[in-house]
This record gives structure tokens, C-alpha cells and sequence, in this order.
């Protein structure tokens, strides 16, 4: 069997601590992402609501009667 190989004594425990290591390493990852979308959507939400703010204000100023 090439590849194959049997863990005895001490160092049978460290492939379960690794994968419960890659684990949460991968769920800090999964957070992270969230995070960094997160902060996008309310970087465009933020910029949506200012662009929509001045276009009102331009439409107002279009609008206006005063010569």
C-alpha cells in the first residue's frame, strides 16, 4: 500500500486537533468574507443614498422659479 499510513501512540490524536483547527479556520474565513461584504453593501448603500440626495437637490434647483 503506497500512501497508506497507520498512526500509533502520540501521534494519533494530532489529526483530529488539526482538523478541528481547520475548522474554525475555516469559519474565520467564512466570517471574514461576511464582514468584508457586509461593509461593501453599506459602503454602496451609503453612496446610494448621497448620490440620491444631490440629484434631488439639482432637480430642486432645476425646478426652481427664481430667474
Amino acid at each position: 500500500m503506497v500512501g497508506a499510513s497507520v498512526q500509533t501512540g502520540a501521534t494519533a490524536g494530532t489529526n483530529r486537533s488539526s482538523r478541528r483547527k481547520r475548522r474554525g479556520q475555516a469559519m474565520i474565513e467564512y466570517i471574514v468574507v461576511f464582514v468584508a461584504l457586509f461593509a461593501t453593501v453599506i459602503s454602496l448603500a451609503v453612496l446610494l443614498y448621497a448620490v440620491r440626495q444631490q440629484s434631488n437637490r439639482t432637480l430642486d434647483l432645476v425646478a426652481s422659479d427664481y430667474p
